[in-house]
This record gives C-alpha cells, sequence and structure tokens, in this order.
C-alpha cells in the first residue's frame, strides 16, 4: 500500500502543504523561561484530531530553535470527553540552532475509548531565552501490513 496522505488536523493558523518537506508555517513560538517545558494542545478541543481506534498513526512535526536543545514529540489520547488516557512519544532529539528537523512519533494505536488525539511537542535542556518554532504538526494513517 502507497504512503498515506497527511490528514493535517491541527489549528487553522497552519499553512501546510502536501510535500515531505517543511512548508514554512509556524504554528506554535516560544520563548524558553525554564529547561524543560513545551505545549500540551489536548487542553483545547480546538486542536484535536479525530482518531479512530480501528486504525495505526503516525504523528510529526518540524521545529527549529535559535540555540541547541533538546526536542520531542508527544501524542495525547483522549477519551470523548477530552481526559487524557495514553500518551505516544518519540525519543529526545537534540537539533542544532537554525535547522528545521521533522520528529516523528509512530505505532500510535488508540484503544476502544481513546477517539481524539492532542499535539505535546516537548523541550529539555534548554537555555533560557531559547526561542523554538513548532510547525507543520500532521497526523497520517499507518502504512496497513
Amino acid at each position: 500500500m502507497s504512503a498515506a496522505v497527511p490528514r493535517r488536523y491541527w489549528g487553522s493558523r497552519l499553512d501546510l502543504k502536501a510535500s515531505a518537506g517543511y512548508s514554512g508555517a509556524t504554528a506554535l513560538v516560544q520563548t524558553t523561561t525554564s529547561p524543560g517545558g513545551g505545549w500540551d494542545l489536548n487542553g483545547n478541543p480546538g486542536w484535536y484530531a479525530r482518531v479512530d481506534p480501528a486504525q495505526t498513526y503516525t504523528a510529526s512535526i518540524w521545529v527549529r530553535a535559535t540555540r541547541a536543545v533538546k526536542v520531542r514529540i508527544g501524542l495525547d489520547l483522549l477519551r470523548s470527553n477530552g481526559t487524557p488516557s495514553g500518551t505516544s512519544t518519540g525519543r529526545w532529539v537534540t537539533i542544532s540552532p537554525g535547522a528545521w528537523t521533522k520528529l516523528v512519533v509512530s505505532g500510535i494505536k488508540p484503544t476502544g475509548t481513546e477517539v481524539y488525539a492532542g499535539m505535546a511537542p516537548m523541550f529539555a535542556a534548554a537555555a533560557k531565552g531559547t526561542v523554538i518554532y513548532w510547525g507543520d504538526m500532521d497526523l497520517t494513517l499507518s502504512d496497513a501490513k
């Protein structure tokens, strides 16, 4: 089976393209005030993506920072009332300043009670004042095996 077309759910502020590379749109920008943190978008239904327990998904996000920083992607799986049920996280990656890097977590399989997903990009080992840009958040169906 060929690769699935990305299902792009998150945020009307995104100007997403169907290409594999970074589109140039920035969805979230933060300036660090502590060594670790991130965005937990599962608190706002406007950022939810509907998921089907019969499917397996891959989530991705592009990130760039003004200084070297450790980053990873998290995807929170939510019940119908928006309460968190589980989380899938990728590995920590140290990115170089100024370079766009794609973070991916795959093999996301919701349970029967998990019907939404909320992106949770995170950072660690950040120097105070580091600016982090997050963009092009995707949720795709994984290829059938």
